[in-house]
């Protein structure tokens, strides 16, 4: 069996973000695969719509084009492309709408319109279609493209549609989200970081592993400069000889002595928990779970904090 191409990886990745019940804009390409597929496997009451007026098509085989035939004998309901874009899409009547893009920045703005300036351009795109109303009106953007220097970009030289929250980003490299957790962190550039602080993305430091495995160390100061969220993780006994956080907070200031230890408990205690989702543990105020650990000092520190982060506190949990 060959492997998949990178193409269909991100059509099964893309099928799988689909739910049983949701009403998906599909456009044509990977989209048109990915909802076929969804539906055919996963999500079979997933109502597809296409933008040259068909509702609720099920065709039998992939449509090759938004005006196939199969999809008009197959619909529950055909529009005309006025009412499509006006009652359903511009009135946010869909709940995933999926897009392409030649270039995205760091704010899920998108072009597809022109690659160089508009008046002379290197290359002349298909233009917006109906993507400004997609990407403003779907409760949910799906954006589709193969992951290259030249697609994530500082500054898009057209914005032809407008990012927000609600997108998720595929590509050949995997799903960016909010919410997403990303493990590691080592090799990220400035582009990088940029896109993964714009999706509110946290990147889960594990330095004891990298070193372990000697890949190098993320780069810390660079990543909370960008507004990256951070939080601490072991990468579990694999590669770290024990699972105690306060080994991996002493690595972190060793390797990076400037770093308050303020923001390195945080990324070993809230950090963590609001990675998570709990927001009622990691810190300490009224109404938090009592998650508590102790560690015992020979006299008063001066600086509690730098004491945790100093490879010298030892932890015990007293309460959960």
């Amino acid at each position: 069996m060959t492997a998949p191409t990178p193409e269909e990886v991100m059509t099964v990745h893309a099928a799988r973000e689909l739910e049983d019940g949701q009403v998906c804009l599909v456009g044509v390409g990977m989209p048109n695969a990915a909802a076929n597929l969804a539906r055919r496997l996963h999500a079979p009451s997933c109502v597809l719509v296409y933008e040259s007026g068909a509702i609720g098509a099920k065709p039998v085989r992939l449509p090759l084009s938004i005006g196939d035939d199969d999809l008009a004998a197959t619909a529950d309901e055909l529009v005309s492309v006025p009412e499509m874009f006006s009652y359903w899409i511009g009135a946010g009547r869909m709940d995933v709408g999926f897009l392409g893009a030649a270039q995205i920045d760091k704010r899920g703005n998108i072009n597809t319109t022109v690659i160089g300036p508009y008046d002379h351009p290197k290359v002349r795109l298909p233009g917006a279609g109906g993507a400004p109303e997609i990407a403003a009106a779907a409760k949910e953007v799906i954006v589709m493209l193969l992951h290259s220097r030249r697609a994530f970009v500082e500054r898009l030289d057209f914005v032809t549609s407008l990012g927000r929250d609600a997108f998720t980003v595929i590509t050949d490299l995997g799903v960016l989200r909010p919410g997403l957790l990303a493990a590691h962190g080592v090799h990220v550039d400035a582009a990088d970081r940029a896109l993964l602080a714009a999706r509110g993305v946290v990147v889960v430091l594990c330095p004891r592993s990298n070193e372990a495995l000697d890949v190098g160390l993320a780069p810390v100061p660079e990543l909370r400069e960008a507004g990256v969220r951070l939080c601490l993780g072991t990468d579990s006994l694999a590669s770290a000889p024990t699972l105690d956080l306060l080994e991996d907070m002493a690595v972190l200031r060793r390797e990076f002595p400037d770093l308050p230890p303020a923001a390195i408990v945080h990324m070993g205690t809230a950090g963590g928990a609001a990675a998570l989702g709990l927001d009622d543990l990691g810190t300490l105020a009224p109404g938090q779970k009592a998650a508590l650990a102790f560690a015992p000092a020979a006299s008063d520190p001066d600086d509690p904090l730098a004491l945790l982060v100093s490879g010298e506190a030892q932890a015990s949990l007293v309460a959960l």
